[in-house]
Parts: structure tokens; sequence; C-alpha cells
């Protein structure tokens, strides 16, 4: 039986390996019976016998129409442009889709997204999560904001039809109550005030409790008589509707005895700092109290209840004013004024060296009572107005440490001595540590314009390092100078000279300009974390030589020199480093169980 259509076509070329041109019409066709008998009028083309026959036009990409492609054509055909869309429920936040059945289909996909043609979200099984194979689809909740859907169907091949035509809907937030009652108790007739906090409404409805409503945004309402009352209020709103209740509201009767709010304080009202007093609420009722503690807190709790204050001053007398109220009187608040006065401090501390430094210390102050201000004397000349200071000594020796600690009424000051051991302290802001896996701890000193480096460890090379090294930071570009006057001979591979290093790991990307006692001098680096290490040879030299090393950017150059004068480049290197680095000197044994010692002079960083 043929089918005839009068309305304009449209085609979409899909991949011809499945079928040829999409056809999508805006009506389902009523009978699909007789594919072979299908006659599309309009483009002259028709089926007869099974074989596709041309009337004038040609199928795009020159293909013809068989049997088997209009076939395929009529599938897609069955998918119309009439998507009918609602809102079931706003405030539940979903949408139900409808939408026509599509001849041929086995299933659909929805899509879906914030704005026209941006699918951002793609639906090819249900709720159950089988395949979508009826009409029909409800989304997850959705947040509020418009959003566009439209529709493929998919055959049993897996081909899909064009989108449907695209239609849209806006969910709007459902309202948030929320509100607050002041007074919540008191006696009959009690007046309460209530204030809405309420969002995305523009309706309000509230219940008392007692009969009585209103439907005002901020009402009053006076409770005639005693009782225990839950207030609601339903906000409304585009998004829906939403009810909450309040806390009770308790109305005492006119002949009761109204609440009276009363505590004691202990040991006292007077004390010096730190001064801890217990508050014992005493107060009659049992309605909600509220604590101001006078010192910018405040608590409100629903009984009775204790509370243990300490209360501190920095002049010589500070006073308190602590408050109780309690819900529900007609009497004025409790009150107490708690005086705190200042004693005079008694000064005490405690020293420590680092850890990982024995010329560093760290101290800590333990003076008691009010003490507003720190003065230390470290017994170097130096001296510091923080709490709890660390300082670094330049050499060992015995140091005797005062502590001055002063308050409002008067100071006191502790001494004590502390005992500095390890060799000469190197000059700020030096440091050194030993870097890698290293067979003995090494050293760093400095004196009378030499520093003197003593490390063991394999070697800097391979894809990780262990050595000493003597440090300090540099941000950006720099440049380090040093005369290397002297290296030990553990090892022909032994170095010693000046580093730019990333960082303090082991396989730190670095640049390096070293001496060796039988190799002469090196330019070594790692251009990355964990890489292999790179090597040019510089002079057959040895000790006493000069060596310097520049960052510009990310481009780093080794120079030599046997006077200090004039300057031979030795090469240099790309390597990409962060700006804050460490620069310094090293000194590497190639020997983990013995100690080599280097001494440079003439060392200068430029930052």
């Amino acid at each position: 039986m043929p089918i005839s259509f009068t309305t304009n076509w449209r085609y979409a070329t899909l991949s011809r390996s499945n079928f040829s041109p999409v056809w999508i019409l805006p009506l389902i066709p009523t009978d699909v019976s007789d594919i072979n008998s299908l006659m599309l009028a309009q483009d002259g083309i028709s089926d007869v016998g099974g074989q596709a026959v041309e009337r004038g036009t040609k199928a795009p990409c020159g293909a013809r129409f068989t049997s088997h492609m209009i076939t395929r054509a009529i599938f897609l055909m069955g998918l119309a442009a009439m998507l009918l869309i609602s809102i079931v429920d706003a405030q539940a936040k979903v949408v139900n889709l409808a939408w026509n059945t599509s001849s041929g289909a086995t299933s659909y996909g929805v899509y879906y997204g914030p704005s026209s043609g941006n699918y951002t979200t793609v639906a090819l099984t249900d709720a159950s999560g089988n395949p979508i194979t009826g009409t029909t689809y409800t989304t997850p909740d959705l947040s509020a904001g418009t959003y566009y859907f439209t529709v493929k169907a998919f055959d049993s091949a897996g081909n899909s039809s064009g989108y449907s035509n695209e239609v849209s809907t806006t969910i709007t937030a459902a309202p948030t109550v929320a509100f607050s009652a002041s007074p919540t108790s008191g006696v009959a007739p009690l007046t309460v005030n209530f204030t809405n906090s309420s969002t995305n409404a523009t309706a309000w409805s509230w219940n008392f409790g007692d009969g009585a409503t209103s439907t005002q945004q901020n009402p009053s309402h006076i409770y005639a008589a005693a009782g225990t009352y839950t207030v609601s209020l339903t906000a409304t709103g585009p998004g829906g509707t939403t009810t909450t209740n309040s806390n009770p509201i308790s109305v005492a009767s006119s002949t009761s005895t109204a609440p009276v709010a009363s505590f004691n304080v202990s040991p006292g009202t007077t004390g010096d700092a730190p001064f801890t007093v217990t508050l014992t609420d005493t107060s009659t009722g049992n309605t909600s109290r509220t604590w101001n503690f006078g010192d910018g807190s405040s608590q409100t709790v629903g009984t009775a209840q204790t509370f243990v204050k300490t209360y501190n001053t920095t002049t010589l007398s500070t006073s308190y004013t602590v408050t109780l109220t309690v819900s529900g009187s007609n009497k004025p608040p409790a009150t107490s004024t708690i005086t705190v006065n200042a004693k005079s401090p008694v000064a005490n501390f405690s020293a420590a060296p680092s850890a990982s430094n024995p010329l560093v210390w760290n101290f800590t102050d333990s003076s008691k009572y009010t003490v507003t201000g720190w003065s230390w004397d470290f017994g170097d000349g130096t001296k510091s107005t923080l709490q709890n200071p660390s300082h670094t000594y330049a050499k060992a020796g015995a140091y005797t440490v005062n502590l001055t600690a002063s308050g409002p009424a008067g100071s006191n000051t502790k001494s004590s001595t502390v005992t500095v051991t390890g060799s000469g302290a190197l000059p700020s802001p030096w440091q050194s540590a030993d870097i890698g896996s290293i067979g003995l701890t090494g050293d760093a000193s400095y004196a009378n314009g030499t520093f003197t480096l003593k490390g063991s460890g394999a070697d800097i090379w391979g894809r990780v390092d262990a050595f000493r090294f003597a440090y300090q930071s540099l941000n950006g570009d720099g440049t380090i100078t040093a005369r290397i006057r002297s290296l030990g001979n553990t090892n022909s591979w032994a170095k010693a000279g000046v580093m730019i290093r990333e960082g303090l790991d082991a396989n730190a990307r670095h640049a390096t300009v070293a001496i060796t006692p039988a190799n002469g001098l090196v330019f070594q680096r790692r251009t990355w974390t964990g890489g292999r290490s790179y090597y040019t040879s510089g002079a057959a030299a040895a000790t006493p030589y000069w060596v310097r090393l520049t960052r510009a950017g990310d481009t780093f150059t080794a120079y030599q020199s046997a006077d200090g004068s004039q300057w031979v480049q030795i090469g240099y290197s790309t390597i990409s480093m962060v700006s804050n680095v460490y620069v310094g000197l090293v000194v590497t044994s190639h020997d983990n169980s013995t100690l080599d010692t280097a001494t440079l002079n003439n060392v200068s960083v430029t930052k």
C-alpha cells in the first residue's frame, strides 16, 4: 500500500555502511506495511520490483535508494519532531518527557543541557539501568536552572536518528524555610515576635499552635493562655511549598511564679591573674538562660549549668561583668563583677640545641603570672624581644642567657648558662648539611675568611649525589665565586667546588664546578630531577685554583681561573630550575668510608 508525504523533505547523511540519507519528518508514517511500494513523490524516487528507480534527482553522494535503504530511512522518519514536556513536580526538581513512537526503533536516548544545542547529559537507560524502550522518561533531580531537551531513536544495529525538535523548561528552587521567635517563653499574656528568614518564597502561612494563623512575612502574636505551643511556617514560591516547625513556645500562667535569674561565684570575685572562678546557676524556673561572661564570650543553655572560667589582665587591674538572663523572667538579669589584678612576673625559660645544628639554640619561655613583654640577652652580644626565639651562635662556648619578663605589676629576670658545642659556626646566612646517603657525618666551619668542609659520600654523579653542602638561598639570577685552596686525596675523583642546586634531595637538579685531586677541573650538571649526570672537562689543574658559576634564567655557565682575574669559560648548560634555589660550596670524598677535607676562601655570592 503506497504511502506518500506532501510535506517538505530534509536529509542528513549518515555512514554509508549503515544506511543512506537520513530523512527526518515532522509526522509519523501511519502505515509502513509495504516498504517496497513507498513513494517519495516530491523527490521523484520510487521502488519498483525491488530496484531503486531514479526520477530526476539523484540521492546525495550519488547513492541510489534500495528497499533496504528506504527501510532504514523509514526508521528515522518515525521519530516525530513533536516532543511533549511537562513538569510533574517543580519542588521535586524532576522533568517528565514524552515523545512519539518511532517505527523501527528499539531504544531511545534523551539529551539535555544548560543551553540550546549544548547537551551535556546523555540518558540511554532508565532509573533501573535498562535501555529506554518506551516513549517517556523522568529525569533525576535537577538543580535550579533552565534546561533544553531533545531525543534520538536507535535501531537494533545501534544506528541513530537525528535529534528531534528541542524543548526547554526552567526549574525553580523550592523555598528554604527558617524563622526565629523571641521570646520563646514567659508569662501569659505573652507577645512573641517572629522573624522570617526563608528564601525563594513569595507567600507565607503561619500556624501559631493555638488556632491562630497569619499570612504576614514577620508577624507578632499574643498568647493569652498558658501552655506549650508548636509554631509552623509554610512558605510558597515558584519552586513549590516547604513547611517547618519551631521549638515549642512555653507560656506560663499569670498566676505562676516567674523565673528569677541568680548565680554564685567561687572562690570569690577578686583575685590575681590568671584568676579561675566557678559560676554556679541558682536561678528558679526550668527555662532557657543566656550567660554573658564579660570577656566577649557568651553561651545559651536550656537548663541550669555550672561554668569554669579563667580571667587574665594586661593592666594592673581588669574588671569583668558576668550577666545571666533567664527567659520568661519579669526581673532584671543577675550580674556579678569579677576583678582580676596583675601579679608581678616570675621569669623562667628552657633551652635546647637544634638536632641538625649544635650552634642553633631554641629558647622557650615558661614565665608565670602577668607577662606582657620579654627581653632576651643570649650572652654573645645579641638580643631578642620574641617570646620564644631561636639563636645561632658563631662558635662553641659557654654563654650566660638572661630573660627579663615584664608586666604591668613589675619585671623579673632569669639567668641560665648554655654550653654550645661544635666547630666554628658558619656566618649568617650560611648553613650546612649532608646530602644523600653518606657513610660519615660531615661538617662545615668558617674562620678568618676560610670555609672548611669535611664530607664523605660516594660522589656527585649519576642519578643521586652524596656530599657535604654549605649553602644559602638564592632567588633568581646570581653568581658564586671561590678559590679552592686545598682538597685531600681520598680518591682521584674526590671533588670540591661551587654548586647551584634546585633542592636538598639527593636526586635534585644542579650545576657544579669542582676540582679533583688527579683529574683536573670539571663542569657537572643534572638537568632533570633523578636524571643522569653530564660532564665537561676543564683545565688539568690542581689546587689552589679559582672557580665560578653563574645563573641567568635557565642558563648556567661554568668558569675557571688560575689567578682570579683572567677567567676562562668551561661550558654552559640549560637547566630549568625554580626561582628559589640553593647556592654554596661542596666536598665529596668519593669514598663513603672516610671524610675528605677541603678549604675554600675568597668566597662571594652575588645576588
